[in-house]
């Protein structure tokens, strides 16, 4: 049934296992791909290294450290995405930005903190102003800005240890940084989980139940694949309200804008299980005693948090924040 897909079919089934992270299916159909005259025999490479990265990712349960060592195991994804990025430029087509953006990911993970930066800002100089062309694609931007903000704050961390350390306006300019791009990151995650759900609903909607008993059968699980964030947007979403909570983090009111982070992504996010898991993570947090004293928050939560289920949920955050009173 695969070896038959080809044209408009493959690109449908490729656009779909990559908006809904399922892999496995997206590796059962390269040959598909490849073959000649598929139609899309020019994306082998991306489509390729792409399932190599991820696959890697969701083998290695709990959070994927970056480390120089991953390099080795994701040697062929880098060539494919390198070739990938030469085809693209020679033929001007638009795989150039998501090959850039999936090099992103890979350096990140193997702790190339610049050539991240690189990866990112290149990107950000070829996309322009142009829409999101899929929910693929959207997501892969939301996971730039993640990975180029964690990469910032690595680079800071490796320059406090140098022997000629960064001064104290670079590694500020460079914390803004990093925050803007998990603001930026945050915003494109709460964006691509509301269209997924969407696009899942209408799905759901227009098909019959043979159609979604094949979905089924290739493992997607209809009901809750936006529920498939991954630590790195999971990670991100939880820095900003964290960031912005912290007093030294820049120069300007750090409650405010701290406790409306949390309210934004509990609204979005918070009757789905990403939204869940983030409130577990943050009472965790607060329970290893990295933020501030439980009369300031709930001052805050009482000022800035009109929802009741919202109040409830940033008060029962507050109760885990007894470490200095």
């Amino acid at each position: 049934m695969t070896s038959k897909l080809k044209g408009s079919r493959l690109e449908a089934e490729v656009d779909r296992c990559r908006s809904e992270c399922n892999w496995k299916r997206l590796g059962e159909i390269i040959p598909s791909i490849r073959a000649k005259n598929s139609g899309m025999d020019n994306l082998g490479d991306l489509i390729e290294a792409e399932y190599i990265l991820e696959t890697f990712i969701d083998e290695h349960t709990g959070y994927l450290e970056p480390k120089k060592e991953n390099a080795e195991s994701l040697q062929k994804c880098e060539s494919l995405l390198k070739s990938a990025v030469e085809t693209a430029q020679r033929e001007k087509n638009s795989t150039l930005r998501e090959a850039r953006l999936l090099l992103a990911k890979l350096h990140y993970y193997c702790a190339k903190y610049d050539e991240v930066l690189n990866d990112v800002d290149s990107f950000c100089r070829e996309q322009g102003n142009d829409p999101y062309a899929t929910l693929r694609a959207l997501r892969l931007v939301a996971e730039a800005y993640a990975v180029k903000g964690f990469s910032i704050e690595a680079i800071l961390k490796r320059g406090s240890t140098a022997q000629q350390p960064t001064s104290q306006q670079q590694q500020q300019r460079s914390r803004m940084n990093a925050l803007y791009c998990f603001e930026k990151s945050a915003e494109l995650t709460i964006s691509y989980v509301n269209e997924l759900e969407k696009s899942l609903a209408s799905t759901t909607r227009a098909s019959s139940g043979t159609i979604l008993s094949s979905q089924q059968s290739n493992g997607v699980n209809t009901g809750r694949s936006f529920d498939k964030m991954g630590d790195l947007l999971e990670s991100s979403l939880e820095r900003v309200p964290l960031l912005r909570l912290r007093r030294n983090v820049c120069d300007c009111p750090w409650g405010v804008e701290g406790i409306e982070w949390y309210r934004h992504i509990m609204t979005s996010l918070g009757d789905k299980l990403v939204g869940e898991k983030l409130q577990q993570r943050f009472a965790f947090i607060c329970n290893s005693g990295q933020i501030f004293q439980l009369s300031t928050w709930i001052s805050f939560v009482m000022r800035y948090c009109e929802s009741v289920f919202i109040s409830v949920s940033v008060l029962v955050l507050a109760i885990n924040l007894i470490v200095i009173e």
